[in-house]
């Protein structure tokens, strides 16, 4: 008897630490690992210089080093882990683990989440200042298909309320700099018009955010997600989830402006 309850514990063991090593593989494989702790460096250091050769992957985030001071990491991480483990059983986790060693799938996944500036879209949607067309044949196409299979369509139901936050006076709106903190006058036509082009601007947003992506690599990313239904959930839980909490967490900053001294 004593042997069968150790043999027990023992599997019990194993299988937890197992479960434990699954979700901390998938948040390196994912660079959620890196993400945060790329972030927390830049936390500890007053500006660029202080990097040494072998930290470049920093430089993205010391452009709005002010910005992701006030990043909860922590928070950030937990919550995911709570989404991850509500949305997949223990034998989905497993298999998610095992398509991650994929590095194509890294690859993409990665350039549509982490290396998203969120914060000078939002910028550039308060202060009504748009992206550059991005021209490449077929590469629209690819993102319009990446976009509804992934149902970021929706992500465009949080963006608009933002739009809705103006208060006309006289025909103009106040807004504020992200960047700068500084204030700026809208014309209200400027805004009228934002919310009436709010796709056309989303997709100039996804292409230029996307950009270091192929349309072939786009194209097979979109096949695979077709074909593999749990690739599928598994993406659509974490861009939304990225997306959204950037989002969120962007506005709160925005926020802060509007009420600071």
């Amino acid at each position: 008897m004593k042997i069968i309850i150790y043999l027990s514990v023992i599997l019990f063991t194993q299988n937890l630490f197992s479960q434990e090593e699954i979700k901390l593989n998938i948040l390196i494989q994912l660079g959620i690992a890196e993400f945060i702790q790329e972030i927390e460096t830049i936390k500890t250091k007053k500006n660029i210089t202080q990097a040494s050769e072998f930290e470049f992957s920093l430089r993205p985030y010391f452009k709005h080093k002010n910005i992701w001071e006030k990043f909860d990491t922590q928070e950030y991480k937990s919550l995911w882990g709570d989404k991850f483990n509500t949305a997949f059983s223990k034998s989905e986790r497993k298999q998610i683990n095992l398509k991650l060693n994929n590095i194509f799938l890294r690859k993409v996944l990665n350039e549509i989440t982490f290396k998203v500036d969120f914060f000078e879209f939002y910028n550039r949607l308060k202060i009504i200042e748009d992206y550059d067309q991005f021209v490449r044949v077929g590469y629209k196409q690819e993102c319009e298909k990446l976009i509804k299979l992934v149902y970021l369509d929706i992500f465009k139901d949080y963006v608009r309320p933002l739009l809705d936050q103006y208060q006309s006076a006289d025909g103009q709106a106040l807004t504020y700099n992200l960047f700068t903190s500084n204030s700026t006058l809208l014309n209200w036509n400027q805004i009228e018009k934002r919310k009436s082009e709010l796709d056309d601007f989303l997709m100039r947003f996804y292409q230029s955010s996307w950009k270091k992506l192929s349309v072939t690599e786009l194209r097979e990313f979109n096949r695979q997600l077709v074909v593999d239904p749990l690739l599928k959930k598994f993406t659509i839980l974490f861009v939304n989830y990225h997306y959204l909490y950037l989002l969120q967490f962007t506005e709160k900053q925005f926020q802060s402006l509007k009420i600071a001294p």
